[in-house]
């Protein structure tokens, strides 16, 4: 709901709305290593719950921006790890 509310949805913020999509899945991954779980799951949930309802919430073009930056950042983990 945050992105909802937020009203980032101006042109010239379409970078800052796609930026805050970053610090959910580190927050999620220290918040579940302090508590001694997995952190790898953690990430994992963060990820399905940010799919399902924040991304949704985000305008037209951060929606466009942020699909193809995750797509390309996997593309190039994915080389330096194979």
């Amino acid at each position: 709901k945050m992105f909802k509310h937020m009203k980032l949805r101006r042109p010239d913020l379409e970078h800052l709305e796609s930026a805050l999509t970053f610090p959910f899945p580190y927050m999620a991954w220290m918040l579940a290593d302090g508590m001694g779980l997995s952190g790898i799951i953690s990430i994992l949930a963060c990820g399905i719950v940010m799919a399902h309802y924040m991304f949704n919430n985000l305008s037209e073009e951060t929606q466009i921006f942020t699909r193809k930056f995750y797509k390309m950042f996997a593309m190039l983990a994915e080389t330096f790890v194979f």
